[in-house]
């Protein structure tokens, strides 16, 4: 029985780091894509992550912010509809772990 068990956590952790890896490389991506484009206005940047969100759909929000912390634009998928989120505009992510 223990067996089974250790079997299907190892399937499920692989699946996990899978998922990770996938994503962690969709935002890499789209990280560089925009800087190679060299748009960074507010109009500009919204259209890469709406881009980006639809290739990416499992994530629920998506940002971009300045060197500072604060979000110059994002995007959301939690209603089910993607859209940009203007009012997260007035929020700061810089205490964040994946901001550092």
């Amino acid at each position: 029985m223990m067996g089974r068990l250790e079997e299907t956590a190892t399937a499920m952790a692989r699946s996990i780091d899978q998922f990770i890896d996938k994503h962690r490389a969709g935002v890499m991506t789209a990280a560089s894509a925009a800087s190679a484009a060299g748009n960074f206005d507010r109009p500009g940047m919204t259209r890469w992550l709406l881009l980006y969100h639809k290739i990416y759909a499992d994530f629920l929000t998506m940002l971009s912010a300045d060197s500072a912390g604060n979000i110059t634009t994002a995007t959301s998928n939690m209603t089910g509809f993607l859209t940009a989120v203007p009012e997260l505009l007035a929020h700061n992510v810089a205490d964040r772990n994946y901001f550092r």
